[in-house]
């Protein structure tokens, strides 16, 4: 008899335990609250993986939302750190350059940067999003959108040469690069 009633008891304690979807609720908040964690400190990547694990276990609508928006973002940072990073080479290259025909494509390649640049897509309300939305807005870029079709033609032979044009081309670039690197939150 006492065999049975402790079975009984054993059988009730069991129906009232948390049920799985209980389980997998608060794991699913658990991960989403990391995931949170992890984007607000700018480790975009982690909070990446741990949004998929989260959706691993349950799917979400919000979840897969902030996902997908995080994804965004981080090809947008990714887009912009690959143009920044073009923009720099080819300045250097520029400066090394000497062949007429070879300054004229690395200057082609500068006007295609300068171009893409502030037409990268990037969520809104994100912070790469504002830093792209700013860089039309600095003076630096606007010099360069001044001086460099002006460096263009005069390498090309359209125009007289100024001596000074690729220097001052040079020094507008790497004053933009320098006074507007990408935002911390992406370091």
């Amino acid at each position: 008899m006492k065999r049975l009633l402790f079975l009984f008891f054993v059988c009730v304690l069991a129906g009232c335990g948390v049920s799985e979807e209980e389980k997998q609720a608060a794991q699913v908040n658990e991960l989403n609250g990391q995931a949170s964690s992890h984007y607000t400190s700018g480790n975009l990547s982690s909070a990446v993986e741990v949004y998929e694990k989260s959706l691993s276990i349950k799917e979400e609508v919000d979840t897969r939302q902030k996902l997908t928006t995080i994804k965004e973002e981080l090809r947008a940072v990714d887009e912009t750190k690959d143009l920044l990073d073009k923009l720099r080479s080819s300045t250097l290259e520029l400066q090394q350059q000497t062949k007429p025909d070879k300054v004229i494509d690395i200057g082609n390649n500068i006007e295609k940067i300068i171009a893409e640049l502030p037409l990268i897509s990037a969520p809104e309300d994100s912070n790469i999003k504002r830093y792209i939305t700013e860089i039309p807005k600095d003076a630096d870029f606007l010099t360069i959108q001044i001086r460099l079709p002006m460096f263009m033609l005069q390498a090309k032979g359209a125009i007289s040469f100024k001596e000074n044009s690729l220097s001052e081309l040079v020094d507008s670039i790497e004053s933009f690069l320098d006074n507007n690197p990408l935002p911390e939150f992406y370091k």
